[in-house]
């Protein structure tokens, strides 16, 4: 009951927190494919401020996903009358979560993450001066589970934390640590960057990775492109697999293969050229997809009774029948 109670009030006093040091910024994502501009659904979309993730949501059918930014404005109009904690975000997290910290004089506080057993399973000390502070968790390292983070100096605060899935499995847990509103940082761990970033990741598409500037209207488009597995046959006019050359270019691609076999392709328009008789686009419009081209045995075995005559160039037309 005493922990319930001290969650309530970190609650109501972040309501005045907020109000002076963060500003929730809705963001809409479009994330399509880069070729066919249809829309992507389950793509996962990560929102970076100082190299940590802010939020992150997949997209839904639509290819949409809703994200928050928060962007600190410490504006200097008071100081808190006693320690407050907000809840964490994003949360659930797998990965990275953070927190809002605010503090009435300088001191060195204790940042301690307990499972439900009450056994702490990472901590770390902090000097803090007087104000706002940012205080980052990275613990991928922990199974799934309910966490409490309790943040414990002249007074303590405690906010229940909801660990989904696996992040990276660093040797421990990662914190840092930054005032809002003021240049100076202390890290414990990886240091981290200094950028606001974007990123999204499908299976089978590249990952998309961007400086993120916030646009006036707050909705970003985010164009994917996919690797595709292609798979060239020929066969003749009985359906006999036959092994050729192929040449297969596109303007920016160049690749000789011997049938039959796979590739992987970008989505685009490809021209296929092999033997005397094969000569044509194909596109591959993000899909996976099986090539099968046809080709005439008895011109196959002409063109190689010319060529070991040393018949000279072959066209088209000697082959008419």
């Amino acid at each position: 009951m005493a922990l319930h109670r001290t969650v309530l009030l970190s609650i109501l006093a972040l309501v005045c927190f907020l109000n002076l040091t963060a500003q929730d910024t809705s963001l809409e994502v479009f994330v399509h494919d880069n070729y066919t501009e249809k829309p992507l659904e389950s793509v996962l979309v990560k929102i970076f401020r100082d190299g940590v993730v802010i939020d992150s949501a997949y997209t839904n059918i639509n290819g949409i996903a809703n994200l928050r930014t928060v962007t600190s404005v410490y504006e200097g109009e008071g100081l808190p009358s006693s320690i407050t904690l907000s809840h964490n975000y994003p949360n659930p997290f797998t990965e990275d979560t953070n927190v809002e910290i605010g503090v009435l004089e300088a001191q060195t506080i204790t940042a301690a993450v307990y499972n439900v057993l009450g056994q702490r399973v990472a901590s770390e000390e902090f000097p803090v001066s007087a104000g706002y502070h940012t205080l980052n968790l990275s613990l991928g390292h922990l199974p799934t589970g309910v966490y409490f983070l309790r943040i414990d100096g002249i007074e303590s605060q405690a906010v229940k934390l909801l660990k989904m899935g696996s992040g990276i499995h660093h040797s421990g847990p990662l914190f840092s640590i930054s005032q809002i509103g003021a240049p100076d940082r202390v890290t414990v761990g990886e240091k981290a960057g200094s950028e606001l970033t974007i990123r999204a990741e499908k299976d089978r598409y590249d990952v998309y990775e961007s400086v993120l500037p916030m646009p006036e209207n707050r909705e970003v488009a985010i164009p994917l492109s996919r690797n595709n597995v292609v798979e060239f046959i020929i066969v003749d006019d009985r359906e006999a697999s036959i092994s050729l050359n192929l040449q297969i270019r596109n303007h920016d691609y160049q690749t000789v293969i011997t049938t039959p076999q796979t590739l992987t392709l970008k989505s685009g328009v490809y021209n296929v050229k092999g033997g005397v008789s094969i000569d044509r686009n194909i596109e591959i419009a993000s899909v996976d997809t099986t090539i099968v081209l046809l080709i005439d045995q008895e011109i196959v075995h002409l063109a190689d009774a010319v060529i070991g005559n040393g018949g000279g160039i072959l066209t088209a037309e000697s082959f008419t029948m």
